[in-house]
């Protein structure tokens, strides 16, 4: 998404507003295991800080379509995605943070990058289907949501069998 920045580049302190729409079509995160749901809107305002800074501050909400980690039944979830963005005329020096700075090319910034980033760091860390999502049986991949499977639930793995007589059996440990 290029926007044509010329208006307030030149004008110490002028704001634009941003409300735009990016289709889900745009943006390919196929590969990361991201489908998006819905198109991705971001909204904010653009400032000019100095003569040759630019602050985006907004905010971008989409809808997310990933497996559920428990039972990999396909799930969305909505986002909403804080956007603090630095675009910059200046040549980026080798250090400090160039990858939170932006720049500022022929007076046109571009939001698609930055968008992308901050998609790809505000992925929730775990997506279930439900709070109380039973997963798949660890024998035979049913899913526990569906129905419940005749599999043996308290198998005791071999090596520990004898620990087991350490312990009464009316006794819970």
């Amino acid at each position: 998404m290029v926007i044509n920045v010329s208006d307030i580049l030149t004008i110490e302190g002028a704001c634009m507003n941003i409300d735009l729409c990016i289709p889900k079509e745009t943006i390919d995160l196929y590969d990361k295991g991201i489908n998006l749901s819905s198109p991705i809107k971001i909204k904010g305002t653009l400032t000019n800080n100095s003569m040759s800074e630019l602050y985006f501050e907004g905010q971008a909400i989409t809808t997310i379509q990933m497996p559920c980690d428990r039972c990999l039944t396909p799930t969305e979830e909505n986002i909403v995605i804080p956007m603090e963005e630095i675009f910059t005329q200046k040549p980026i020096a080798e250090e400090g943070n160039k990858d939170e700075i932006y720049l500022i090319k022929e007076q046109t910034i571009n939001l698609l990058t930055p968008v992308i980033d901050r998609v790809l760091l505000n992925i929730p860390m775990k997506i279930l289907c439900k709070k109380e999502c039973k997963g798949l049986c660890m024998h035979c991949g049913c899913n526990l949501n569906v129905k419940q499977c005749d599999c043996i639930e308290h198998e005791i793995d071999p090596r520990f069998e004898k620990l087991k007589s350490l312990f009464s059996e009316d006794k819970e440990v």
